[in-house]
């Protein structure tokens, strides 16, 4: 069966204490996958990786004020997401290198 590891799993954890008036979480997410092929015949494979997201975000006491900084894809693996073949020959999408995302979400009601 194409794109069908003999082994998936993911783990993830968060912990939260108050800081400054408020309180903050961090959380961290690993994700791993045996080798696998993407096509029927077995001809193109995508060797085992694992990936880990980190997450930390502080909340206000009346909790209406988030700040979050997160990190998708920290260790920067490089691995592929699809794969496409033809007679023509084949294309392959990688997935994005480490990424570091902010935000701030104000809740008015």
């Amino acid at each position: 069966m194409r794109r069908a590891p003999k082994l998936t799993g993911n783990l993830g954890a968060a912990y939260t204490t108050e800081l400054a008036k408020g309180s903050v979480t961090l959380s961290g997410n690993f994700y791993y996958t045996a080798k696998f092929y993407f096509d029927y015949v077995q001809q193109v494979p995508q060797s085992q990786y694992a990936t880990l997201g980190l997450s930390a975000a502080w909340t206000d006491a009346s909790g209406r004020l988030v700040l979050r900084l997160s990190g998708d894809n920290v260790t920067d693996k490089k691995y592929y997401v699809g794969v496409i073949q033809n007679s023509f020959g084949g294309a392959a999408t990688w997935a994005p290198l480490a990424t570091v995302n902010g935000s701030i979400r104000l809740n008015l009601w």
